[in-house]
């Protein structure tokens, strides 16, 4: 049985998810290269993919624009058979940036080479996505 607050409201509304992040663009091409938008607590040092209204560990609305990556490693990956956007077979992978954050992104590899705490680089094309240090981009192939 729901326990009835004030105005009549259910006491788990209060409980409900905060939406604490802007819709923006998550990668950028910038004069140093390929980097992901996010922004970085001032008062607990954490970093978070995304523009947020609050910072996701202590909910403090002191927050720095920051980018992030190029470079992570694997943290885990799955083959993904199904899926509305894509005909064949995806690989995607939870990638730990240097700078701390975990992400969940399309890997462009030989599954066969895959690993946990394979190094992994940010590539920009028509998406983004980590490539392995075993892959070459389309880019790099195109020359």
């Amino acid at each position: 049985m729901a326990v009835q607050t004030d105005g009549g409201r259910d006491s788990a509304a209060s409980t409900l998810p905060y939406n604490d992040l802007e819709l923006v663009e998550t990668a950028v091409q910038t004069t140093v290269g390929p980097r992901l938008q996010g922004q970085t607590c001032r008062d607990c040092g954490q970093n978070m993919l995304g523009r947020r209204y609050v910072c996701s560990g202590c909910m403090s609305s002191e927050l720095d624009q920051s980018l992030f990556g190029p470079f992570g490693s694997l943290y885990s990956y799955t083959v993904v058979r199904v899926s509305p956007k894509f005909a064949e077979a995806q690989l995607m992978g939870y990638v730990d940036l240097d700078e701390g954050v975990r992400l969940l992104a399309l890997i462009s590899a030989d599954p066969d080479v895959l690993r946990c705490d394979l190094p992994v680089e940010l590539v920009i094309g028509s998406d983004w996505y980590f490539k392995t240090s075993e892959t070459k981009s389309a880019a790099e192939t195109d020359d």
